[in-house]
């Protein structure tokens, strides 16, 4: 009987693991990001760049060779390539110029951080705000369908 049990424990843990029963919307989707820079280049990398609109949780880890602090930040944009204001003497996007939906502070190398976002439908920009980073390259869009 115990045996039995242990098996009827476990297909119900798999079923809720797995979402049976439950709508894509619901379960909310994980985004895996990667921050890392390198003398290529500074990058945003994540495992899927769409999710459907609802819970998005975006986990961030920050994997820089060189100990760089890294950050991320989730705007909404209106196109694949937006125009985002720059101040050159800062070498960042001024964040009081831009409605930032959320942001995973300071992350140092080898740590990471979560956020959980609703999203609606539309297209959004991921990136890093510290100083010369979004120049180097550290942005990625992600789709919200």
């Amino acid at each position: 009987m115990k045996l039995r049990s242990t098996f009827a424990i476990a297909a119900v843990a798999a079923i809720g693991a797995l979402g049976f029963g439950m709508s894509a919307q619901a379960a909310g989707t994980l985004v895996s990001i990667t921050l890392t820079d390198s003398a290529a280049g500074m990058e945003v990398i994540s495992n899927r760049n769409r999710a459907v609109a609802g819970p998005v949780s975006f986990a961030a880890t920050n994997r820089s060779p060189s100990d760089l602090q890294h950050e991320m930040l989730v705007v909404k944009v209106d196109s694949d390539a937006p125009v985002m204001p720059y101040d050159e003497k800062t070498d960042r996007i001024p964040e009081d110029k831009i409605k930032s939906l959320g942001e995973i502070p300071e992350i140092d190398s080898g740590e990471g951080g979560a956020l959980t976002l609703d999203l609606s439908a539309g297209t959004y920009l991921l990136f890093c705000n510290k100083p010369g980073h979004f120049k180097a390259g550290m942005k990625r869009l992600f789709y919200v369908q």
